[in-house]
């Protein structure tokens, strides 16, 4: 299942590319569907990439209620694994549940026209529930968990441009 998602952010391609990599656990006061963001491990590269490795924590008000009985508020977390570079960064999310079943990659570039910079996030998300369920049931089941785990991380995608124009505004306006 693809994954599209286009924001623009009224601020330069360097002040976005450089708050989304390097402000992130920041942004969390501007995300009210997460709880935290912890950087698990940070490399910077010799030719000026990085590589990060940030733990989001979801809302506990994130998981739905039909989810609940199967998934509980602690699981309801990923890790993102991601390569910056000058203007992109290739990314691989892994949830905190039914970590072999699904899997979350793409990548997300910046471009800037007159002071606004354009955030494009395409990934794929594919999801495995082959043995889980019934053959027959298969394609309802599968399309059913796909929609649950968008809706986990679309909104944060979409909210991120949001918190990254929040976080530089105030910084404008310290």
């Amino acid at each position: 299942m693809k994954l599209s998602v286009i924001s623009k952010v009224p601020y330069s391609k360097s002040d976005v590319l450089t708050t989304m990599r390097d402000e992130m656990p920041n942004l969390v006061q501007y995300l009210p569907n997460v709880d935290s963001i912890v950087v698990e491990n940070r490399e910077e590269l010799e030719n000026g990439e990085v590589k990060l490795l940030n733990r989001w924590k979801a809302a506990k008000t994130e998981v739905p209620l039909v989810a609940r009985a199967f998934i509980s508020a602690d699981k309801m977390s990923w890790l993102d694994d991601a390569h910056w570079f000058d203007d992109r960064v290739e990314w691989s999310l892994k949830m905190n549940f039914m970590t072999d079943r699904i899997s979350c990659v793409g990548k997300t570039t910046f471009t800037e026209k007159d002071g606004v910079t354009e955030v494009h996030i395409d990934g794929d998300l594919d999801i495995n529930l082959k043995g889980l369920c019934p053959g027959l049931m298969l394609k309802k089941v599968t399309s059913a968990v796909e929609s649950f785990v968008l809706k986990t991380l679309e909104p944060n995608f979409q909210k991120n441009a949001e918190a990254v124009k929040r976080f530089l505004d105030s910084k404008k306006n310290a």
